[in-house]
């Protein structure tokens, strides 16, 4: 029983770092390194990012929603993890 609660809590902290990776990668595009990436672009790409360009929140603000929702979900696996130890 215990091995099935450790392979829950890993798979729950690694969709974790894909989020992460995922939202550090997005940033980039965003803020960042869109020169190396618009020579493939085409109009149906720009109408896109365009749209999105939109919606997208300054980068530090972006960061901290991250960090805050990483910590949070975090501590929720570790919690549901020990009560599930403890009730076993």
């Amino acid at each position: 029983m215990f091995e099935d609660l450790l392979i829950t809590v890993k798979v729950n902290i690694s969709v974790i770092r894909a989020i992460i990776k995922t939202n550090d990668r997005l940033r980039q595009i965003s803020f960042g390194a869109s020169a190396l990436i618009k020579k493939e672009w085409n109009e149906d790409t720009e109408l896109i990012l365009g749209t999105l360009m939109q919606d997208i929140p300054k980068v530090i603000e972006w960061r901290v929603y991250d960090h805050c929702a990483v910590v949070t979900r975090l501590y929720a696996i570790y919690e549901r993890f020990v009560e599930d130890l403890v009730s076993d």
